[in-house]
């Protein structure tokens, strides 16, 4: 009667996880959709990265993830302090040729971040954190000059301080989690590319939100990873179109200190 009951409860789990895959399968394809219809025809200069989620458990403990996504490849670290203060950093680039005689456009992106985790109960993980992005873009999209706005290949650099807080709970095989970001994106200036060039000397500082979920699955120290955020200004009119999703796919790799 054990192994009936043993059995049982390893085919029931292994049909709900299986249940789970084809329901986030396909949430992915209708995602994959809508941000293939509402990224089409334009290459924004602001394209925001996937959070870095570090879920440490104590001193000395690190993480390596690398992804790919619409905002392009990613590269992030992280690296516990104490059991309960860690650093993270992350590198995040993409690059898409066009037909005509203009520039590339591309993004690049670098930040450095610090923050705090606890543990509630054995299986929920908290984190706190805050860190500073640097960032430039070249691309095509419609800027705001003056009451007129029209579409521009343009170049700029901007900064980003941001604040962060995520809630994730763990099993054996898979993590799922929440990350709720605000950033303030702050460019010099955005440069008009061509030949009548124009510039916005004094763009706008918006605040902007970023929430996303993101899904583990693997084992201890190596994991299969799933992003899908989005980005949206909730405070200050942008001058600039940016990126408003986030989908991309990736694989961690845990170093435990022990």
């Amino acid at each position: 009667m054990s192994w009936f009951n043993f059995l049982n409860g390893r085919l029931i789990t292994n049909y709900k996880l299986v249940e789970m895959m084809a329901w986030m399968k396909g949430v992915l394809s209708v995602l994959l959709l809508v941000s293939i219809w509402v990224l089409s025809g334009c290459a924004p200069i602001y394209q925001h990265s996937s959070a870095n989620t570090p879920m440490l458990e104590e001193q000395g403990d690190s993480k390596v993830s690398l992804r790919a996504g619409f905002s392009g490849a990613e590269l992030q670290g992280a690296y516990a302090l104490s059991d309960r203060f860690f650093l993270y950093g992350g590198l995040m680039g993409s690059q898409e040729e066009r037909e005509d005689e203009l520039e590339p456009s591309k993004h690049r992106y670098f930040e450095l971040g610090a923050g705090t985790m606890w543990r509630p109960i054995s299986n929920m993980v908290l984190e706190g954190s805050g860190g500073l992005g640097l960032g430039s873009g070249v691309g095509t999209s419609r800027y705001r000059f003056g009451d007129s706005q029209r579409n521009i290949h343009s170049e700029g650099g901007y900064i980003k301080p941001f604040i962060q807080g995520n809630v994730a709970f763990q099993s054996r095989l898979l993590d799922i989690g929440f990350v709720n970001r605000l950033a303030i994106i702050q460019y010099d200036e955005i440069r008009e590319l061509g030949s009548n060039p124009d510039v916005i000397s004094d763009p706008s500082t918006p605040l902007f939100w970023e929430p996303s979920v993101f899904m583990q699955l693997g084992w201890d120290r190596i994991k299969l990873n799933m992003n899908v955020g989005a980005s949206s200004s909730i405070a200050g009119e942008p001058d600039f179109q940016h990126s408003l999703m986030n989908i991309s796919f990736g694989v961690s790799y845990q170093f435990n200190a022990r």
